[in-house]
């Protein structure tokens, strides 16, 4: 199991609660922050829903979210980065999972894993392959497997690729 750690407005919190109760997600805590007027929830999610839950999330808020994904592993503890993002392409908003997997090092992620729905048209593809989440540029990455679902396309990439290799990939991906 995974640990997700994340904060929303307080007026979300019913639809955060609509998401948990779709999947199988267990909620550990809430935090409210009335100065903030915020709450800070963290969830337990088995390892193989990952993606599906944080895609599932993105299209149920409005608003774009980091998440902190807690996982422990092998006696080692790794600490990854989800950002739940709304990318506009052709006059339209698309839910995007950008997750980074630092398994190899601390400091730069060793995998990272695109999820966006089915639908989803070729220019939003090369949107997300252009996008850069501080210093990592999604477009440097190798990919290294598509799965594709009946709600949702994930991309997984692995760090140090040729960009040739990758356009190529992105071109034809869904």
């Amino acid at each position: 199991m995974l640990s997700l750690e994340f904060e929303v407005p307080v007026e979300l919190l019913n639809t955060i609660m609509d998401t948990i109760l779709e999947s199988e997600v267990s909620l550990e805590w809430v935090y409210y922050s009335e100065e903030r007027n915020s709450v800070v929830v963290r969830l337990s999610v088995p390892r193989e829903e990952l993606c599906e839950y944080l895609l599932r999330l993105t299209i149920a808020l409005p608003i774009s979210l980091e998440v902190s994904v807690v996982e422990a592993k092998e006696g080692h503890m790794y600490i990854h980065e989800a950002f739940l993002i709304n990318v506009e392409v052709m006059s339209r908003t698309y839910p995007v999972v950008v997750l980074l997997e630092y398994t190899g090092g601390k400091f730069y992620p060793s995998d990272i894993t695109i999820g966006i729905k089915p639908n989803a048209p070729q220019e939003l593809i090369d949107a997300v392959s252009h996008l850069t989440i501080g210093r990592v540029r999604i477009g440097d990455a190798k990919v290294v497997k598509r799965i594709v679902t009946k709600n949702a396309v994930f991309i997984m990439l692995r760090r140090d690729a040729n960009n040739d290799t990758v356009r190529r990939y992105w071109m034809t991906a869904v």
